[in-house]
């Protein structure tokens, strides 16, 4: 009896071993999850049923309705932004009472075109009633370059080509004039993009780095706590450069009357981007 007991012990050990010592099975892997999908964006139909119903809020005088609907056109990302489109809102929010977001929207109309009249007619009134403070731009700066590049490259070639022409081919003296003449337009259209591109591009305040107060009661600080001294009130659509930010302030250039610019913190809730959109403004 005890030899037997002794044999299925053996057994029993043998068959436990290998079992023991085997690798302990790797739990089953969760099913892979799959990435949230962003949201899809806004087809050219929906936008241009939203737009519709801009347009027909707007005509029917509901201005806070039309503020919507334009605005998510403009916030879509397949959403045109035309001068047309900044002007019509501009003018829904100063007819809601929101004279600092309507002074933004008229500026981005300028800043897509700054030779419409509306808008530079209406920014004109807003500053009169509310007095904002505005940065001094010359004549260069408001061209946008989608005008002077486009006359820079047509000067260019014409000028180059009938220079070619004159020098290579000498044409006779009868031909000559027509291509004096094409010189003496091409060549004066030509320096005076190359002069307008260069002071542009020394521009003190480009409309893209601009923010616009949109709060009441703003002021700039001289240093980001208002218990520090003010150095100037802002009045609802003031324009300010960006300089640097700390936490809750923007230290910024600011215009001033005396045609001095001035240096101030400003609370960053109290500003918005004058051009806040991904695609580059050709200004």
């Amino acid at each position: 009896m005890p030899s037997l007991l002794r044999t299925l012990l053996r057994l029993a050990l043998t068959t436990a071993l290998p079992l023991m010592a085997a690798d302990p099975a790797a739990p089953a892997e969760a099913p892979p999850v799959p990435p949230a999908s962003a949201p899809a964006a806004p087809s050219a139909e929906s936008l241009s049923r939203t737009l519709e119903d801009a347009e027909i809020a707007f005509k029917a005088g509901d201005w806070i309705k039309a503020i919507d609907k334009f605005e998510m056109v403009t916030a879509a990302p397949g959403g045109s932004i035309s001068p047309e489109l900044c002007h019509n809102l501009a003018t829904a929010h100063f007819r809601a009472g929101q004279d600092a977001s309507a002074a933004l929207w008229m500026r981005r109309a300028l800043a897509l075109n700054p030779w419409l009249p509306e808008s530079r007619q209406n920014l004109r009134f807003l500053a009169n009633k509310s007095g904002f403070l505005s940065f001094e731009r010359s004549f260069a700066e408001r061209i946008p370059k989608r005008f002077l590049i486009p006359a820079l490259t047509a000067s260019a070639w014409t000028a180059g080509l009938a220079l070619l022409w004159l020098l290579w081919l000498t044409p006779r003296p009868g031909r000559r004039w027509p291509l004096t003449a094409i010189l003496g337009t091409a060549v004066p259209i030509l320096i005076t993009s190359l002069v307008f591109l260069a002071l542009k591009k020394k521009a003190a305040a480009p409309v893209t780095a601009c923010q616009v107060v949109t709060t009441k009661d703003a002021s700039a600080f001289t240093a980001p706590a208002e218990a520090s001294p003010s150095v100037i009130s802002l009045p609802p659509g003031s324009e300010v450069l960006p300089i640097r930010t700390e936490g809750l302030w923007t230290y910024c250039t600011i215009p001033s009357p005396a045609d001095q610019p001035l240096r101030g913190w400003v609370r960053s809730a109290s500003l918005e981007k004058l051009w806040p959109w991904h695609q580059s403004l050709a200004d």
